[in-house]
């Protein structure tokens, strides 16, 4: 009986100390996307004038898109379908 008692002690500290482990590493887990994710968002916040032209250059090619598709519907010679094949927007 003693022996019994002694193994299922040992097998249930074991236990704890396993459980123990999962929470330190699921904590230093989510520490770790925590500071990846600060970083990340440092990251964009600096690379911002990038993005920015990007997003002005993207503005530019559909601005120019719409024109034509108006100059198209002014004429009503030019299919719209035409153009919209010919200049395809890129998403």
């Amino acid at each position: 009986m003693l022996l019994y008692y002694t193994v299922s002690n040992i097998y249930l500290t074991q236990l704890l100390i396993k459980s123990q482990h999962l929470y330190m590493l699921y904590y230093g887990m989510k520490k770790i996307f925590f500071h990846c994710g600060c970083f990340l968002r440092f990251y964009q916040q600096t690379q911002s004038p990038k993005s920015r032209d990007m997003q002005e250059q993207q503005n530019r090619q559909s601005n120019k898109m719409n024109q034509l598709i108006v100059e198209a519907q002014n004429k009503n010679g030019i299919d719209i379908l035409y153009l919209l094949f010919r200049y395809p927007q890129k998403s």
